[in-house]
């Protein structure tokens, strides 16, 4: 039975070795693997021509990876991200993106780790560079500025991934630089340890990404463990951070998220920001940070404080920890407030799933957004559920490259709980755009929600 097991085995890694290079559907499938001739994702990727996959068997793979001038490469493991392991040695970046790459480029289910430099341990993309990065665990990476990943110029979607124990002084776990307009989703972002200076999970420097439905969590830094968001003046620093739990973080001003400058004016929506050691929201230097219907509860410090007395932040319906409303310069006995910040109404409950009663009241049913088919290759449908019948909302597309190519607007006439749309792939001008990713906005006042659409040429 061994013998025949064995042969079995080898019989599978023969068949590997002489198929690696293969067509499927126009484009061709490179198979790395540590006991083939081919046994180097450098050598796959260079290997590759537009649309090529390079799928990578499990084992430890100690290289520093240069991204290949070949558009829409997918370079993805055999069985996931636990058995799959780039490790840069601790002498450079684990992989480098700088020809130009778009989020057709697809890199999923590795561990990216012992990358180190001084600007991107784990993963650098340079001037637009925006690959999805999905399915990874990148960890124990250092660098100066973004230890797990830098990019500048650039906007990565980075989904589904875990980015934990990373270390730099200035974005331990991300850092977002210049233009860089990521969007950041459902990702784990934890351990991440900056002890000198700036953003211990989330580094937000004139950018305005999408961070949403991530778990912040265990971070230190000095200024934003979870979150730091800045600028220079007359620079534009506007993240939108919607649907985050962030807890458990450490910093000496704004454990949580923290914002500084006074261009610098993200949107908080619909947050758990919990537990902190230190301030839950700290602004500073006419930073504008919009606060709406998050809950602020248990951090150590202020739940919110404002240090600038020329500026009122608007903090409406939130739900501080308790129904008397905020401590501090509050009324109440639930996290602290400071002066300049206005928190009145304030939610009497917290904010749940399906959201408090409060915000039921003031924004309407739950919203669902849906789309199909999707991919598609001429015409996508999209539907939308729970319409309040007393808000216009819109919707817009956007390239990979973060530019609008396509508005529609709801308006109360026309659309109430149930709503159908449908692209065709046609932007504003009437011209049609090219195949590729694009990105689905659906937004109100109270409410922003985001899907990735893929059109197949």
């Amino acid at each position: 039975m061994e013998e025949k097991m064995k042969y079995r085995s080898a019989l599978k890694v023969a068949v590997v070795l002489s198929l690696f290079l293969f067509s499927l559907s126009h484009a061709t499938v490179l198979y790395v693997h540590p006991d083939s001739t081919l046994n180097a994702i450098q050598v796959g990727l260079d290997s590759c021509a537009n649309n090529d996959t390079v799928l990578v068997a499990p084992g430890t793979y100690f290289e520093n990876i240069v991204w290949p001038n070949t558009q829409g490469i997918d370079l993805i493991s055999e069985y996931g991200r636990d058995t799959t392991i780039i490790d840069g040695s601790n002498i450079a970046k684990v992989i480098i993106l700088d020809v130009g790459v778009d989020s057709t480029t697809i890199i999923k289910g590795f561990t990216i780790t012992h990358g180190n430099s001084t600007i991107g341990g784990g993963i650098y993309c340079y001037i637009n560079n925006s690959p999805t990065i999905m399915k990874n665990i990148i960890t124990e990476n250092n660098a100066s500025t973004g230890g797990g990943i830098y990019c500048t110029q650039s906007s990565p979607f980075i989904t589904d991934n875990i980015i934990s124990n990373n270390t730099s002084p200035a974005g331990a776990g991300i850092h977002c630089y210049v233009y860089s307009h990521a969007i950041i989703t459902n990702n784990i972002i934890t351990g991440n340890i900056n002890n000198i200076d700036i953003g211990g999970g989330i580094l937000v420097i004139e950018s305005s990404p999408l961070i949403s439905y991530n778990t912040i969590t265990m971070n230190t830094a000095d200024e934003g463990g979870g979150i730091f968001c800045g600028t220079t003046p007359g620079c534009v620093c506007a993240p939108t951070i919607i649907n985050n739990t962030i807890t458990d973080n450490t910093a000496n001003e704004g454990a949580g998220i923290h914002c500084a400058i006074s261009s610098c004016s993200p949107t908080i929506d619909s947050c758990i920001i919990s537990n902190n050691n230190g301030d839950g929201i700290f602004s500073r230097d006419l930073a504008n940070p919009v606060i709406h219907y998050s809950n602020i509860t248990g951090n150590t410090g202020y739940g919110v404080i404002n240090t600038d007395s020329t500026l009122t932040i608007d903090a409406l319906n939130n739900w501080w920890g308790d129904s008397s409303g905020p401590g501090g310069f509050g009324p109440g006995i639930g996290d602290s407030v400071s002066q300049w910040v206005n928190y009145d109404p304030w939610l009497t409950s917290p904010v749940g799933v399906e959201g408090s009663e409060d915000r039921k009241q003031k924004s309407g049913v739950r919203k669902t957004l849906t789309v199909y088919p999707n991919p598609f290759t001429s015409v996508i449908n999209i539907r939308l559920l729970g319409i309040n019948e007393q808000q216009n909302y819109s919707l817009k597309i956007y390239n990979a490259s973060g530019r609008m190519v396509k508005t529609f607007t709801l308006t109360t006439d026309h659309y109430s709980l149930t709503t159908d749309v449908s692209w065709n792939g046609i932007d504003n001008r009437g011209e049609k755009v090219p195949g590729g990713v694009y990105f689905l906005k659906f937004e109100s006042i109270n409410y922003m929600t985001m899907q990735k659409l893929l059109l197949i040429r």
